[in-house]
């Protein structure tokens, strides 16, 4: 594909940090800049398409640290809205859909734990085992676990095409 062809707005990946990738670039390096949320240049052909559609502040996406989650807009074979689980398009709490660029925190998923009693016995646990436990009146667990929940992952940087 020649960079011509690809589209104002596209984002790519890269092992290059910006002074080496901008290198590689040579003649085009006006072309691309990285997603690291700085405003956009209004001489850009990427500013002109959002101002056009009547935004007002234009940054770029800031996708330091962040993972990239595709937005599930589009018809489905079936002609239902949704991916293969037939969950619904991706929106927010609130039941408004996620535009492509917005944010999302982080979160798990909500759940509990139980421990069962056997015959609701304070001081002992049921296992799966079938066998009493004698456990205290109250017991704390250690926390595990990193400082964040994260898939498998690589670090890459990431810069869009804004000429």
């Amino acid at each position: 594909m020649s960079h011509k062809e690809v589209p104002i707005g596209s984002v790519i990946a890269s092992m290059f940090p910006w002074p080496v990738f901008k290198d590689q670039l040579g003649r085009h390096d006006g072309d691309w800049m990285p997603a690291d949320g700085s405003p956009v240049p209004q001489n850009t052909k990427y500013y002109q398409v959002l101002s056009d559609a009547g935004l007002d502040q234009i940054i770029l996406p800031d996708l330091r640290g962040r993972f990239q989650r595709g937005l599930n807009s589009f018809q489905s074979p079936g002609g239902e809205i949704g991916d293969e689980l037939g969950n619904p398009e991706d929106e927010d709490a609130n039941g408004k859909a996620f535009a492509a660029g917005s944010y999302q925190k982080d979160d798990l998923i909500r759940h509990t734990h139980a421990i069962p009693a056997r015959h609701g016995q304070i001081g002992k646990a049921w296992l799966s085992t079938g066998v009493d436990h004698e456990a205290p009146d109250s017991r704390t667990r250690e926390n595990t676990g990193a400082d964040e929940t994260r898939p498998r992952n690589v670090s890459l940087y990431y810069y869009i095409r804004v000429n």
